[in-house]
């Protein structure tokens, strides 16, 4: 997004409570463009359509749903997971109450009454998968951002502490097929796979990221923005095993290509006389805040995001 965005608008980010307040920000504002999930999107639309009217979406970047629960637990599957049980409710965390998991988790239900039957817990992030790794929390639903990439998941996967329940409802997938409802089921891969190690196929319920733009934006925007997630979407589309090569022989590609420029800047530190030949890092970039270069336009644009 920022490289199909420079040449033409500089880079500025502006923050939101959550996904509708980034839709009314957009609304508000021609300026501003904003990341929101495509399910949240279109359930916003259909409930308040003269509150949302005038956006316009664009993106296919997966963002799919990870079940997890602790290795060994006794459901595995998610019909045993929302099963009505004599003893007790089992219990599953969803994150922060206002976050986008919570908000998808509300409008899966919606689809599938079977998930009232779990107590719920808005801890997430980390202190979820502390509690799943030791006992306290019987499950877990993140939602997780294509390549699908998350370090502290990323490490329980790789030492296989944690088991993966395929979240795949019969209901909602009928939803998605009669009512048109913004969700498909995909294999994606997660962990961080390597030389001898293959990512961990998983099969789950997925909605899309992108980006909303409202339709009285500068043309030059929202060109930039379609032709930008244009590049970036599709991640959830590839087939796993062409996807697992084209990663390996990346990964093997960078891996020369770093070697050879980690040899060649050892050689020139010793040519030079240095004791370090490291080459010095960027810091991350923090904004994402648009105004076109130039000099005679003073507008400015911004892009929205809700953080959860």
């Amino acid at each position: 997004m920022r490289e199909q965005l420079t040449g033409q608008f500089a880079n500025g980010l502006g923050r939101a409570d959550s996904d509708v307040d980034v839709l009314r920000l957009v609304r508000a504002d021609p300026r501003s463009v904003g990341f929101v999930q495509r399910d949240l999107f279109v359930a916003r639309l259909h409930q308040n359509p003269q509150e949302f009217d005038r956006l316009e979406f664009y993106g296919e970047s997966g963002a799919c749903l990870v079940l997890v629960t602790r290795k060994g637990a006794p459901a595995q599957t998610y019909e045993q997971l929302v099963a009505v049980r004599p003893d007790r409710r089992l219990t599953l965390d969803i994150g922060p109450a206002s976050g986008r998991t919570a908000t998808s988790f509300e409008l899966l239900s919606s689809m599938d009454p079977d998930l009232s039957h779990l107590e719920l817990e808005h801890r997430g992030g980390a202190r979820a998968l502390s509690r799943i790794a030791s006992g306290d929390t019987d499950a877990a639903l993140i939602i997780s951002y294509a390549p699908f990439h998350w370090p502290e998941m990323d490490t329980l996967i790789d030492e296989d502490a944690v088991d993966l329940l395929p979240l795949v409802s019969k209901r909602v997938m009928a939803a998605a097929l009669q009512q048109g409802a913004p969700y498909a089921v995909r294999e994606i891969e997660l962990g961080t796979g390597g030389w001898f190690r293959s990512r961990h196929r998983y099969r789950t319920t997925c909605s899309i990221l992108g980006v909303v733009v409202n339709e009285k934006a500068d043309i030059r925007l929202s060109e930039a923005v379609a032709q930008a997630m244009l590049v970036t979407g599709g991640e959830t589309g590839r087939e796993p095993g062409l996807g697992a090569l084209q990663d390996a022989v990346s990964g093997m590609v960078t891996y020369v290509v770093r070697w050879a420029s980690d040899l060649t800047r050892m050689a020139m530190a010793l040519v030079l006389g240095r004791q370090d030949g490291a080459k010095a890092s960027d810091g991350p970039a923090q904004t994402l805040d648009f105004r076109r270069q130039d000099p005679a336009a003073k507008s400015t644009v911004t892009l929205r995001s809700s953080g959860s």
